[in-house]
C-alpha cells in the first residue's frame, strides 16, 4: 500500500520543484514541498483519507477501469488511453510515498510521477478527510499518467483529467471539490 512519508523521502525527486507550480484548481502559485509528516493532527487526516480509501474504493471494478483507461505511468503523451494501472495496482505499490506540504493557499497536492512521490498541502488536510480523500486520488491518478485536462498550460486539447477518476471511484460528482 502507499506509504506515509514520517521519516523523509524514499527516492529523490525527478523533477525540480524549486520553481513555484501554479494550482490549475485555484490558479495560485505555491513552492511545492515534499516533508515528512511531523503534524500527528494533518497525519491524522491523512490515515482517515486513506481509511476511505481502503474501505470505499480499493476493489471498485469502476475505479479499476477508470484507472486503466488513463494514460499509464510511463506514458509521455497525456491524451493517450489505455495504458493506465488499476487502481489496485497503484494503491498497493508500497514504493508511492505521499508527503506533507504546509502549502496553505494554493492547491491541495502535486505528484512527481517518475519517483511515485506525492504530497498533499496542509489546505487540502484542513478541508477533512473526505477532500483529502479526492485529492489523493487526484495526484494517484497523475501518476499514473493524467493530465489536468488541458487546465494547465502547454498541455494538448483533449488531455486526460486526473479529476476523471473521481466519480467513477465514487468520491466526486465528475469534477474536483472545489472547482466549481
Amino acid at each position: 500500500m502507499a506509504q506515509i512519508n514520517f521519516h523523509g523521502l524514499n527516492t529523490p525527486l525527478v523533477n525540480d520543484f524549486s520553481v513555484p507550480q501554479r494550482s490549475s484548481h485555484t490558479g495560485k502559485l505555491w513552492t511545492v514541498q515534499f516533508l515528512p509528516y511531523d503534524d500527528h493532527d494533518m497525519a491524522f487526516v491523512l490515515m482517515q483519507a486513506m481509511g476511505i480509501i481502503t474501505r470505499n474504493v480499493y476493489g471498485t471494478p469502476s475505479c479499476d477501469a477508470a484507472f486503466r483507461n488513463l494514460p499509464g505511468p510511463t506514458a509521455t503523451d497525456v491524451t493517450s488511453r489505455g495504458g493506465g494501472l488499476s487502481f489496485q495496482q497503484m494503491w498497493d505499490d508500497n514504493m508511492v510515498m505521499i508527503s506533507y506540504d504546509p502549502e496553505v493557499n494554493g492547491g491541495g497536492g502535486c505528484g512527481d510521477p517518475p519517483s511515485k512521490n506525492i504530497t498533499i498541502t496542509r489546505y487540502a488536510l484542513q478541508m477533512g478527510r473526505w477532500y483529502t480523500a479526492a485529492v489523493l486520488m487526484h495526484e494517484l491518478a497523475h501518476l499514473d499518467g493524467a493530465g489536468e485536462g488541458g487546465h494547465d498550460l502547454g498541455e494538448p486539447a483533449g488531455a486526460t483529467d486526473a479529476d476523471e477518476v473521481l466519480k467513477p471511484c465514487g468520491l466526486g460528482g465528475g469534477g474536483f471539490p472545489g472547482r466549481g
